[in-house]
């Protein structure tokens, strides 16, 4: 079913961040923004994540999931046929979660290179830019010394 190559970690709720990559129910979901955080920090901290199912078509297919439930809704109108919400709090069992790779310097600073010359526009960004590609794309940046 997942098709995915990247090597796989374990996290507790507390761990999750944006961009990451959460297996679930045969789903690989993709943290998009965190809509819930409360109760005391510690084991009792929940959190909520808004995701992305991005391979909806498979677990639709597969019957992993009934298709009603990775539907979101506004009202009477549906807005994302590919949703999922990530819940839980760090006395729930780790998060499956697919390592993000990581650049080289070298291969960062040649990114940013590339960018920042196909960025000519005023007011571009290249940084802006080029970070939020690499989110898109599950790419983080090389850790700072």
């Amino acid at each position: 079913m997942n098709t995915q190559t990247r090597p796989l970690t374990a996290k507790k709720s507390s761990q999750l961040e944006h961009g990451d990559i959460v297996h679930e129910h045969g789903m690989r979901v993709r943290l998009d923004r965190l809509i819930s955080r409360s109760g005391e920090p510690g084991d009792s901290e929940v959190f909520a994540w808004a995701g992305t199912v991005l391979n909806a078509a498979e677990v639709r297919e597969a019957g992993h999931v009934p298709a009603s439930f990775i539907r979101r809704w506004q009202g009477p109108y549906l807005v994302q046929e590919d949703y999922w919400t990530v819940q839980g709090n760090d006395m729930a069992p780790l998060w499956t979660v697919e390592e993000h790779a990581r650049l080289t310097p070298g291969e960062y600073n040649a990114a940013w290179h590339a960018v920042e010359g196909a960025a000519g526009e005023e007011g571009a960004d290249p940084g802006t830019v080029l970070h939020a590609v690499l989110r898109a794309l599950g790419i983080a940046p090389p850790r700072t010394a």
